[in-house]
């Protein structure tokens, strides 16, 4: 559920850093790494392996717009990370995105 909801963050902080005239981008896009961070780390953690992906699918697959936004959003925009490369980053996101 922690997943879902960070990349539910993750998805509306994009969208907000989207529009034009948005006074708090500095902001926003910390919160949004953090969120992406945050996402990855989840996914790179043991207890995601115990996770229940075909619930997580089933859920994730009545909003065609997260797998978009996982396959681009999370990496492409947000370059930042701290505790695991880029690359290292992809192959998490792509080993996701084949489970579901």
């Amino acid at each position: 559920m922690l997943l879902l909801l960070k990349f539910k963050a993750a998805w509306d902080r994009n969208y907000d850093l989207n529009i034009e005239n948005n006074s708090e981008t500095d902001y926003l896009t910390e919160k949004f790494r953090k969120d992406c961070g945050d996402i990855v780390s989840l996914l790179h953690s043991d207890s995601f392996y115990f996770a229940r992906i075909d619930w997580l699918s089933s859920v994730l697959s009545n909003f065609n717009f997260f797998k978009d936004f996982i396959a681009q959003g999370i990496v492409e925009n947000n370059s930042t990370y701290e505790r695991i490369s880029k690359a290292g980053t992809k192959d998490i996101i792509q080993k996701f995105l084949s489970l579901i």
